[in-house]
């Protein structure tokens, strides 16, 4: 099934199989975007992490190796955008104990 892009210019990789730099630089700006929406620090910092290493990790890859990494990142977007939605429902529910110690 093809990925519908809700905005930028990450989908489906290109016929060839690999994704362009174009789509690639797109849809780590998506996960970073998605990481800052998280209103946890902690949280929001880790999706960026892991963002950052799964795009170091892949970065010399090419032809179906690069697809498929592209096709996971664009999942691992998805799942952080749902997340994102998540935490921002529920997640202001719980305070960490700094938090509250702070607005004493």
């Amino acid at each position: 099934a093809p990925l519908r892009p809700t905005s930028g210019t990450w989908g489906r990789a290109t016929m060839s199989g690999a994704p362009s730099r174009a789509q690639a630089l797109s849809l780590f700006r998506s996960l970073l975007r998605a990481a800052r929406a998280f209103p946890d620090y902690n949280v929001g910092a880790y999706a960026a992490r892991r963002a950052a290493a799964g795009f170091r990790e892949h970065r010399a890859s090419a032809g179906s190796t690069a697809a498929e990494a592209y096709e996971l990142g664009a999942a691992e977007l998805q799942v952080a955008r749902r997340q994102g939605v998540v935490y921002a429902l529920y997640g202001g529910l719980y305070r960490h104990g700094l938090e509250v110690a702070a607005k004493r």
